[in-house]
């Protein structure tokens, strides 16, 4: 983000740039002492406020500002670069990427275009910016654009309104915004985690927080060499110490923008910070700021889709200086030029601002309009086509998790969920149940198929049956879903307390709360949900037989995105196998609880056995994928078909019926 000329041109505010696109970078080639480089895009909103707040009130002093004028530099400054990465994209995402991969891109571009690509990326991005799923997304990182962009609409028209009256009422009117910022982040953590980071609502303060520091530099200038060195080392601590667990934004975000304001304001000439941001190869770096911000997650992205296991250090070295060099290309020969006014006038801006816009969304609608009619019946690397592998127009997130796809969030005694007339009850109603969260509703056609049993479903996402707001407190859900889960556990054992034609209850669940717990507290915890289940078949007169289906074994890395690479680039089939020793650390913990549970009397499917022959897991059955995302799923067609061959199997068939 190059200062503009009508600004007096400060090497430490390229060398601020430099420290905001480089923290982003190594966030994103996982180098363990950026684990906040995230903090980097609030950097960058913070100097944008400064620099464009400072210009517009440079322009309105003189009586120069114009709307059209301010616009056009917006144009110059964004849309060039943001053309030609979207380009050079298109011939990767052709061949890269999987049929629903290529239409998720379609999708995007639209919004990229249009400049509300955080939307997109808020709606689309599964479980946030900190998941896998952004490893799919070449332009998941414009969502910021998306946010400057937005708050550069209405900007300008406020500061035109209101620059009549005393320039103090802007400050109180800005601080005011700010202010209600950080209580809408504050709120939106808590509440819509994912939302709040990506909703401009969440995000403007931090803008607006810029643009007082240009308000109050124009009234007076500041220097204090040791401010700004603090300023310096803030940003350094929220670099290292904020992670993908630090609730963000909120009123955390404070300390990285606190020691922005610090060395906007106080960096003099003469100080140790200005002498380190000025130097030459800070200042380089952030003279192709934007450029290299567009241009290194893509690179990211499109080499990790090539590869099956994360990166070494020498790839992600060279994927930096790949990015740095694109990006470098990008500055001087689309950035710069088209910044020239005698090489595009205004008119030559505004057509091709307008081609910028239109062509991308008219290439997303191409791409969409192949759909999976002509998409899936692309030829795979392994030479069948992706239809074969089970590639079908469905949404990813939500393919094949539970027989029952109608069936919604929570208690539904409805035909959807499987519930029909049983010899009992004249209503609606079921002999048995599998009761639990989103592991629950993967684990019905498996239950179905393995016992030749129907089974009716009770589920709701991320929901732990029978415990209580003490361990409900201790997940990463939001205090919404806490409520949602409570309400949920509650409905469901009144339920089947009131239902006498339920004899078999299948409880299934992902336990994530075990996340953050030691041996020893799973252990309590063991306990504690045994002791809950006694209690709870002891109300029903011990009517009801219950039966745990545990989680399936997932390994340290992402093994459906492992699948499909190999399906893609037609690697080995044998490549994404793992041995169960060689698990993820929830993995680990799931398993441990499991064991807990069986020498406590608890019955617990041999999912382990079913799934991993010798100890070593596939990610394949046959030509089925087994695994739908990154957090343990099964697709329903592999766990039903799994079901199905063991059943049948002599071996396993008999020892299964040994077992139940």
């Amino acid at each position: 983000m190059h200062q503009p000329n009508s600004l007096k041109y400060s090497k430490e505010i390229d060398g601020l740039r430099a420290i905001a696109v480089l923290a982003v970078v190594f966030f994103h080639a996982g180098f363990k002492y950026f684990k906040g480089g995230y903090v980097g895009v609030d950097i960058f909103f913070v100097i944008s406020g400064y620099l464009i707040t400072s210009i517009i009130i440079k322009d309105l002093n003189n009586n120069k500002f114009s709307l059209i004028n301010f616009y056009e530099r917006r144009a110059r400054r964004i849309l060039p670069a943001l053309s030609f990465l979207i380009l050079f994209c298109l011939p990767f995402v052709w061949f890269l990427m999987l049929p629903y991969q290529i239409l998720e891109f379609a999708s995007s571009l639209k919004f990229v275009s249009l400049f509300i690509s955080n939307i997109y990326f808020w709606k689309a991005g599964g479980n946030g910016y900190f998941s896998t799923k952004i490893d799919e997304m070449p332009l998941l990182h414009t969502w910021s654009l998306g946010i400057e962009e937005q708050f550069y609409f209405i900007f300008p028209l406020f500061l035109i309104f209101f620059w009549k009256f005393k320039k103090i009422l802007i400050i109180y009117i800005l601080i005011f915004f700010f202010i209600t910022g950080i209580f809408i982040a504050e709120w939106g953590w808590r509440n819509e985690p994912i939302a709040n980071f990506y909703i401009t609502p969440s995000r403007a303060w931090e803008l607006i927080l810029g643009s007082i520091l240009a308000l109050i530099n124009s009234y007076k200038t500041f220097k204090n060499n040791l401010f700004s060195l603090f300023g310096l080392f803030i940003l350094a601590f929220s670099i290292y110490y904020f992670d993908e667990n630090t609730h963000y934004p909120s009123i955390i975000s404070l300390l990285p923008l606190t020691g922005t304001c610090l060395i906007i304001l106080y960096t003099s000439k003469n100080s140790l910070v200005y002498k380190i941001l000025s130097f030459r190869l800070f200042v380089g770096i952030g003279l192709i700021s934007y450029s290299l911000y567009l241009w290194h997650h893509p690179i990211f992205v499109f080499t990790k889709l090539i590869l099956i296991e994360k990166p070494s250090y020498l790839a992600t070295i060279m994927m930096i200086f790949l990015s740095i060099f694109l990006g470098f290309l990008s500055w001087k020969y689309v950035e710069t030029p088209f910044r020239n006014k005698k090489n595009f006038t205004r008119n030559k801006i505004f057509i091709f601002s307008s081609f910028a816009i239109i062509i991308p969304i008219f290439i997303g609608y191409f791409l969409y309009s192949l759909g999976w009619g002509t998409l899936h019946k692309r030829t795979s690397g392994l030479g069948e086509t992706y239809e074969h592998f089970g590639y079908f127009w469905i949404n990813p997130i939500y393919e094949g998790v539970g027989t029952y796809h109608m069936c919604d969030n929570g208690l539904n005694v409805n035909l959807y969920c499987g519930f029909s007339k049983t010899d009992e009850s004249k209503s609606i109603s079921a002999n048995n149940i599998i009761w639990g969260d989103s592991f629950a509703a993967q684990g019905t056609g498996f239950i179905q198929s393995l016992e030749n049993k129907k089974y009716a479903q009770i589920s709701h996402y991320s929901c732990i049956p029978l415990i209580d707001n003490n361990y409900q407190n201790k997940s990463e859900l939001s205090y919404e879903n806490i409520k949602k889960c409570n309400d949920f556990s509650k409905e469901s054992i009144d339920y089947i307390s009131e239902n006498n034609s339920i004899k078999k209850i299948v409880i299934s669940s992902r336990f994530e709360i075990l996340k953050n717990m030691n041996k020893k507290e799973i252990k309590n915890f063991s306990k504690y949900f045994i002791s809950e289940l006694n209690n709870f078949i002891k109300s029903l007169d011990n009517r009801i037989e219950i039966k745990i289906l545990p989680p399936p074994p997932q390994p340290n890395y992402d093994i459906s995105s492992c699948v499909n690479k190999l399906i893609v680039n037609g690697y080995a089939r044998n490549i994404c196998n793992f041995n169960l020793n060689d698990l993820s650390i929830l993995s680990h913990k799931q398993q441990f609880l499991m064991n807990e549970f069986n020498k406590n009397g608890l019955f617990i499917y041999p999912v382990n056995d079913f799934l991993c022959p010798e100890n070593i897991c596939s990610g394949m059955i046959g030509d089925t994928r087994v695994y739908l995302d990154d957090n343990g799923h099964i697709r329903n067609e592999a766990f039903e078909k799994l079901g199905i061959m063991i059943r049948l199997d002599s071996v396993f068939g008999n020892y299964l019926e040994q077992l139940l």
